[in-house]
């Protein structure tokens, strides 16, 4: 491309900034493109000898020396530009490898704290998991260890017991205990001295038993004390001798009956319960017939006499009598004990036999 072409280009891309060239001005820039040196414009020049054209060729080569340098200087000015930028650009891109570097080295440092905490925090739980597993243990081994802690505060209990009010009230929570207790050290006999506690226990059991026993028989006899008369002699019927060894028996029979409700829960399987059980029923049987059966016999004999040979009146006046008795001992037996006993039926049979005693001869 020959330089007026270029600078005709560079006029025509500079028309924002430029005027638009005139057709002389056009005209000039052909006959340049056919100049090849100064000689050459200074022959052309003396050939056509036109001082106006001379004049505008003149300014025509300042303004491409201008136009060219000022081309230059901004592509110069462009190029340094450029220059002065890829230098700002590799300084950011060496900034930035270094980022990434410690971007990397912050990573590398994060996953060995992550690992780190991971690790301490799966220790942690194996340890708070070893913790709840211990104290399970903990918690299992007082829960057994409490079944032989209760042997010494169960003998205290018992012996403080000093009258019957304290018996009944603390003795149903202590033979209660005392039943887990045994039953407990019945089940787990591989347990180390559980062989000496058990029997520690049972002894215990027993001396409750007894005193249960021993009180029901003392409350017994001391009822039987109270309604029999002073002199020793037989009572009769005309005496309302009935109502007054019934009413003193079942103004007693609540608290003995409280009691007998703590042994004979327990008598299902259990035959030191059962055995106690029958003691206090053959105390209870022995009382009323040392008291009954002599006011029986009075009364029986009285009748025999008055009815002489008259034995059908005779009969249905004894029959009469003993259905009263037997009934009234009955509700009375139930009074003092809830279930029933082989030994009630054997004294009721006991009553009745008088009858057999009086009509056999």
């Amino acid at each position: 491309m020959s330089a007026t072409s270029s600078i005709y280009d560079l006029w025509e891309s500079e028309n924002s900034c430029l005027c638009p060239l005139s057709s002389r001005q056009l005209d000039l820039i052909e006959k340049l493109e056919n100049i090849n040196s100064n000689q050459t414009l200074i022959e052309f020049k003396n050939e056509n000898q036109i001082e106006e054209d001379d004049y505008n060729l003149i300014n025509l080569k300042d303004w491409y020396k201008s136009l060219e340098d000022s081309v230059v200087s901004k592509e110069e000015k462009r190029y340094n530009k450029l220059v002065e930028n890829l230098e700002q650009i590799k300084c950011l891109a060496a900034l930035i490898d270094d980022i990434l570097d410690n971007l990397e080295y912050l990573k590398k440092l994060y996953e060995f704290g992550t690992n780190k905490t991971d690790s301490l925090h799966n220790v942690s739980e194996n340890i708070l998991h070893q913790q709840h597993g211990l104290i399970m243990a903990v918690e299992a081994i007082n829960g057994k260890l409490a079944y032989f802690k209760e042997l010494e505060p169960l003998s205290i209990k018992l012996a403080s017991c000093s009258s019957m009010e304290d018996l009944s009230e603390s003795l149903m929570t202590t033979l209660v205990r005392l039943d887990e207790c045994i039953n407990f050290l019945k089940s787990k006999p591989n347990y180390k001295e559980s062989a000496h506690y058990l029997a520690q226990f049972k002894e215990l059991q027993s001396q409750a038993l007894l005193t249960i026993k021993n009180h029901a028989i003392s409350t017994l006899q001391t009822i039987a004390k109270q309604v029999m008369p002073e002199s020793g002699e037989i009572l009769t019927p005309q005496d309302s001798v009935f109502i007054l060894f019934y009413g003193k028996f079942q103004a007693s029979s609540h608290r003995f009956r409280s009691l007998m409700v703590l042994i004979e829960e327990r008598c299902e399987g259990e035959e030191v319960y059962q055995q106690y059980l029958r003691e206090c029923h053959q105390a209870f049987f022995s009382a009323r017939e040392m008291l009954i059966v002599p006011v029986l016999t009075v009364a029986i004999n009285e009748m025999v006499a008055s009815h002489k040979r008259s034995y059908c009146s005779l009969t249905r006046n004894i029959c009469r009598m003993l259905m009263h008795i037997c009934k009234d001992e009955y509700q009375l037996y139930f009074q003092f004990f809830t279930k029933s006993s082989r030994l009630l039926d054997d004294f009721l049979e006991k009553l009745c036999t008088k009858l057999y005693n009086v009509l056999r001869p």
